[in-house]
């Protein structure tokens, strides 16, 4: 499905003096003006009163940046040109860049306009806390769309994947981030265009072990979402340079996403972790089945632990590899481990078949 990236905060475009001009040609099909932009007489966005008419975004086109939405014209305008994005060129869904820089009933009214009702929507949405002001602003815009997880990816996954061994999993339990509050609306996600930017020595990203942060995603309850430059092209940067360089994820994510497919739902309940270990349970429902992730960040060891199962006296095997089969105890238990800095996700044998089909 077809994403749109849609920046309703500013308008872009034009040099020089362009932006007191509104007399382009087929103008009367979105009208606007001087005051349709802050600062304007209509008031300002004080939802996020540093966004005010800031001249930072998009310099130096020199156009009027702030979108004053309280211009009916402007709501009506923009509306519109969400329905021709889904019914003319067929997007399928919208990521909101920047989300706090519009008052977020903005993000309520743009979701139940016609066209865009009931599609898939996610905001961009920095917040380095725990979570909580980032649920303030989900609820405020009515959940019609989700969230990026910025605070998951920033201190927790990029983090595991850096250190090459000295994180601590047991940080990785999900009530510690906006995942834990709302996992229906949580966008998990490992890199970004503005996490990673080839040539910037600022932006290099996650630089080591993306597989540990994408089979995290891919067991949670969140939205997992696959960076381009992860999936086809080169997924690291250099830190040097800022080169990108290594071979794509594309087996592994496909292998992630197949797996996900049969074999990641339900509730979920951490069965182990401590500094090196993780392992948590997906418990399945009446379409998939039931799985075991075992996340290992020990640089140089394979770890294992002993934990409760759901099944009994039943051979489970690594979906990943279709390997490391193990029996379960009549009352479930199982010791289940990873290689170094690896993971697995464990569930019945007869489950790796659906996997492979």
């Amino acid at each position: 499905m077809p994403i749109c990236d849609i920046v309703l905060n500013h308008m872009a475009g034009g040099s020089g003096g362009d932006y007191k001009t509104y007399t382009y040609p087929d103008h009367h099909k979105f009208e606007k003006s001087t005051t349709d932009f802050h600062p304007s007489t209509l008031g300002h966005n004080d939802e996020l009163a540093p966004y005010h008419h800031n001249w930072n975004f998009g310099a130096p086109e020199h156009h009027p940046l702030d979108v004053a939405f309280l211009a009916r014209n402007m709501r009506s305008g923009f509306k519109q040109w969400g329905s021709w994005l889904v019914t003319d060129v067929l997007y399928g869904g919208f990521r909101f860049d920047l989300s706090e820089g519009v008052e977020p009933w903005l993000i309520w009214e743009w979701m139940s306009y016609p066209a865009q009702r009931g599609r898939f929507a996610f905001m961009e949405y920095w917040d380095g806390a725990d979570g909580k002001q980032m649920q303030e602003w989900l609820n405020l815009t009515g959940k019609r769309a989700a969230i990026y997880d910025s605070n998951l990816r920033a201190n927790y996954l990029k983090p595991m994947c850096n250190s090459n061994g000295a994180f601590d999993m047991r940080k990785l339990a999900p009530t510690n981030c906006f995942l834990g509050l709302e996992p229906e609306h949580t966008v998990v996600f490992i890199d970004n265009h503005d996490t990673w930017r080839e040539g910037d020595t600022n932006k290099l990203g996650i630089t080591s072990n993306k597989p540990l942060a994408y089979a995290y995603a891919f067991h949670s309850q969140g939205l997992p979402m696959v960076f381009y430059h992860d999936y086809y092209e080169k997924p690291y940067l250099s830190n040097s340079t800022a080169v990108a360089f290594g071979e794509p994820l594309t087996n592994k994510i496909n292998r992630l996403i197949r797996i996900r497919k049969v074999a990641v739902a339900g509730n979920l309940e951490v069965l182990y972790s401590d500094t090196n270990l993780y392992i948590q349970l997906r418990l399945g429902n009446w379409q998939k089945s039931a799985s075991i992730l075992v996340l290992n960040d020990n640089s140089s060891e394979t770890l294992s632990h002993s934990v409760e199962t759901p099944w009994a006296n039943t051979k489970i095997v690594d979906l990943v590899s279709g390997t490391a089969e193990v029996t379960t105890e009549a009352n479930g238990s199982a010791y289940l481990g990873a290689l170094p800095r690896g993971y697995r996700i464990y569930a019945p044998t007869n489950i790796l078949q659906q996997v492979e089909e």
